[in-house]
């Protein structure tokens, strides 16, 4: 006889086969699979110079200092700034250095093996991530409410587009690493708290541990293990609250061997100290938070794209979560309150950065199985799920499951447009090329700052001399820049929306160091003066060269839209 299950009804026996662990494998391998090609990115290429530096024994700093992103001192900075390898507006308090050992060991581990194939380093990072999407079957069969509810769950962690970035760019390892620590270390929690596995009371803090030597974002694995004290964990008040007792002191000693070394963040607007800046980090929270939600429950797109309807995506998601979790028996209600309740603190320590997909890895851990739970619910013929329920299932595949594989596909298959030999890298093409070697670059508009710092690197890596010297004065995404030629040495720079708006210029200063009216710098090229400040931030400046406007060792360029344009002369300045 033939089988007489519905449709609906094989697919939820083949969701609790154990078969689809080696089909969430793949499908986390291979979706990022077209990155293999794509070489060194952005920041892997500073990443790359600083590991031959220290291979070569050409730097003093430890080979663990490769996430060291400013670590002058603030007398270097001064310098720094004097010569224009930060922009004016910098703090010269400014200190950003992550402490990821474990991280940086297998980045080293790539450099020593197969330094120039690029196409195994990013294997080697899709090796973890198939591991991560194994881990992730494995605690969902036991955690989960069903095997087919664990099915889904598992299937929607190896196909959202939330792990992209982490999955296709070197640079973002770490990423992939936290992920492989915190479904390890709620493997062993669970496997002591529920089997009494004795072993796991040590090698769940282990993990965790590992998880923060990899990346500080492996602290949100604790939101999962107070959502599991708080839901499934059917011990005492007293015993359960013991439970957490590992893991804060892992998490005190670490902090204190990380302050010690001189690790941490001072002086940004986008990493923010929720220890050593509490305010500054509680008043951006909020905000960030709801930023997080939304794009990790909502449709694929940039962050702050759409906004209103990938909130909508979002709501229909949670009324989904809600009309799956509402009538269900306790032990369902429990499984759902644990992945929603671990999600939401999960995401609490994540705001102390922008919103960004790889730090919403750890997260997905719960908005899958919440996707999971609903899938079963809304499949589930002995429960006799409503209209409400069916539809928000019926969304959330189609989000979920098709576009978001979709997007991944495709981005990964583009991801080679972040190189620094390729668009969209702008070369300031209209620059007469025999004459920039011996020129500064002064940049009076850039949309990005990332854009206009790597205009040097760029043209050098198309063959192109690069200027001596490259000087932003505005990097804002949107604004109506005002420029006027005072005198023959002095520009006027006004912007009513103010400087310090974007997330690229508030990387290296933060609100709590505003400017004031006559604030000065000094650099090689110019002294620029503060005559406006709005909310501590800059409307209007001056910039005195120190040699003519026009004096023929100057270039002055803007952005057009599409590359850096030549201002023809002094009197018809751009923008």
């Amino acid at each position: 006889m033939g089988d007489r299950r519905t449709p609906i009804e094989q697919v939820r026996h083949a969701l609790a086969h154990r078969s689809v662990l080696f089909l969430c494998v793949i499908l986390g391998v291979l979706l990022a699979s077209p990155a293999l090609t794509s070489g060194l990115l952005a920041d892997d290429v500073g990443q790359r110079a600083f590991i031959l530096a220290t291979l070569n024994g050409q730097t003093d700093a430890p080979w663990w200092d490769m996430f060291v992103l400013f670590g002058a001192s603030p007398e270097q900075l001064v310098q720094l700034r004097y010569q224009g390898q930060v922009p004016w507006w910098t703090s010269t308090e400014l200190h950003i250095a992550f402490w990821r050992p474990l991280t940086a060991a297998t980045h080293y581990l790539d450099y020593m093996l197969w330094p120039e194939q690029a196409w195994l380093m990013h294997l080697h990072q899709l090796a973890w991530h198939g591991l991560a999407c194994g881990l992730a079957w494995a605690l969902y069969r036991r955690v989960s409410s069903s095997a087919c509810a664990a099915g889904a769950a598992a299937i929607g962690l190896s196909l959202t587009h939330l792990h992209l970035s982490a999955t296709a760019w070197l640079a973002h390892r770490n990423a992939v690493l936290v992920l492989v620590c915190a479904l390890a270390c709620l493997l062993a929690h669970d496997r002591w708290r529920r089997d009494g596995w004795w072993p796991g009371l040590v090698l769940g803090p282990l993990a965790y541990l590992a998880g923060l030597l990899c990346g500080e974002m492996g602290v949100a694995v604790l939101g999962f293990v107070l959502a599991y004290a708080l839901t499934l964990d059917h011990a005492t008040l007293a015993r359960r609250a013991a439970t957490l007792a590992p893991y804060l002191g892992v998490t005190v000693v670490w902090r204190f061997v990380y302050d010690a070394l001189g690790y941490g963040v001072v002086g940004s607007g986008i990493y923010l100290d929720p220890v050593a800046a509490p305010g500054v980090w509680l008043a951006a929270a909020p905000g960030r938070m709801l930023e997080l939600l939304i794009y990790g429950l909502g449709p694929p797109g940039e962050i702050g794209s759409a906004a209103i309807g990938r909130a909508a995506g979002a709501l229909v998601v949670v009324a989904a979560i809600v009309a799956a979790g509402w009538p269900s028996q306790t032990e369902v209600r429990q499984r759902i309150a644990f992945a929603a309740i671990g999600l939401v603190l999960s995401l609490i320590p994540m705001t102390a950065t922008a919103a960004h997909d790889r730090v919403l890895v750890v997260a997905t851990i719960g908005s899958c199985m919440l996707f999971g739970e609903v899938l079963n619910a809304a499949s589930d013929s002995d429960r006799q799920p409503g209209v409400g329920l069916r539809l928000g299932a019926v969304a959330m595949i189609a989000v979920h499951y098709v576009i978001s594989p979709i997007a991944s596909v495709v981005v990964a298959a583009n991801v080679e447009r972040f190189k620094v030999s390729s668009l969209p890298y702008p070369i300031a093409s209209s620059l007469d090329d025999s004459k920039l070697r011996r020129q500064s670059l002064i940049v009076l508009h850039t949309p990005n700052l990332l854009a206009a710092t790597l205009v040097p690197v760029s043209r050098q890596a198309r063959g192109l001399n690069r200027p001596n010297f490259t000087w932003v004065l505005h990097a804002e995404p949107t604004a109506k820049l005002e420029v006027r030629l005072l005198d023959p040495h002095t520009l006027e720079l006004h912007d009513p929306q103010g400087w310090l708006r974007g997330p690229d210029s508030l990387l290296v200063r933060g609100p709590a160091e505003p400017f004031a009216v006559g604030d000065q710098v000094q650099t090689l090229d110019y002294s620029l003066t503060v005559l406006e400040v709005v909310d501590g931030r800059p409307t209007r400046v001056s910039v005195e060269f120190h040699r003519p406007v026009n004096d023929p060792s100057f270039a002055l360029v803007s952005w057009s839209g599409q590359d850096f344009e030549l201002c023809p002369a002094a009197g018809e300045l751009c923008p």
